[in-house]
């Protein structure tokens, strides 16, 4: 999944907090600011304009970028959700949690589209107090689900990992049986060490899969998510030795 990035300016000069979207997925419009930024701190400066055309020059430019974050807000959540909605998945806990953020995607465009409906009304506060409130909303509600978002499509596609990984191991256990290997030290101290990594590597993929279930913070989950391939790696390398074991025993 190409993933969303968001980038806030605090245009402290100017007066103003405005979320600049740097946005990496397709169809998403150019969420860039500067030419509006600088109009604004040129409207502010410039002394040729009595005190009530500079606030309404002041206020059109801000209300201006108001719809343009928002327009780009709305891009970002529809690209975002459409990923979303392209993991594909046989497991019913993943699929309803696919309901659930598909819920929350659509209350993220509500409140875009009620935001929005706001701006022709606002006064130059009004303006200022919203560019703020958009701000906190997105980096404390819209942020952790984008980032869920990519745990979830992430943990999804590790799953063809550990299902190989299972698939390797049963192949493992059938070859041992079928040479008479079980007896040979070396071969059941790593066959008993693949499987005791293999389940440890299973169990902390579903600690993963349960941090994105109760949602828990992005960071915790991405954290897991790690520790759970770093296992299944291990496993891996488990597998290697054991074979490399097993052609030792092998005639030529």
């Amino acid at each position: 999944m190409k993933k969303i990035v968001f980038a806030f300016l605090a245009a402290s000069l100017l007066g103003l907090t405005v979320p600049v979207f740097f946005a990496r997925a397709a169809n998403v419009p150019n969420c860039v600011f500067d030419k509006q930024l600088a109009e604004l701190k040129a409207t502010q400066t410039n002394s040729d304009l009595g005190y009530l055309e500079e606030i309404k020059a002041e206020l059109k430019i801000r209300k201006n970028i108001l719809s343009g974050i928002i327009a780009c807000a709305e891009g970002n959540a529809e690209a975002t959700q459409a990923n979303l909605n392209a993991i594909s998945s046989n497991d019913s806990d993943i699929n309803n949690l696919k309901g659930q953020m598909n819920g929350k995607f659509e209350d993220a465009k509500n409140y875009y589209e009620t935001q929005n409906g706001k701006i022709n009304d606002l006064g130059l506060k009004g303006s200022k107090d919203l560019a703020t409130s958009l701000r906190e909303w997105i980096l404390d509600n819209y942020h952790p689900l984008t980032d869920q978002v990519g745990n979830l499509t992430l943990w999804n596609t590790n799953q063809d990992l550990f299902r190989t990984a299972s698939n390797r191991l049963s192949q493992i256990t059938q070859t041992i049986k079928t040479l008479n290997l079980g007896d040979n030290e070396d071969i059941a101290a790593l066959y008993a060490l693949s499987q005791k990594d293999l389940a440890n590597a299973t169990a902390l993929n579903q600690t993963a899969k349960a941090d994105l279930l109760r949602f828990a913070p992005p960071t915790d989950t991405a954290n897991d998510i790690k520790i759970s391939l770093d296992a299944l790696s291990q496993t891996y390398k488990d597998f290697f030795d054991l074979s490399e074991a097993v052609k030792k025993l092998l005639p030529m």
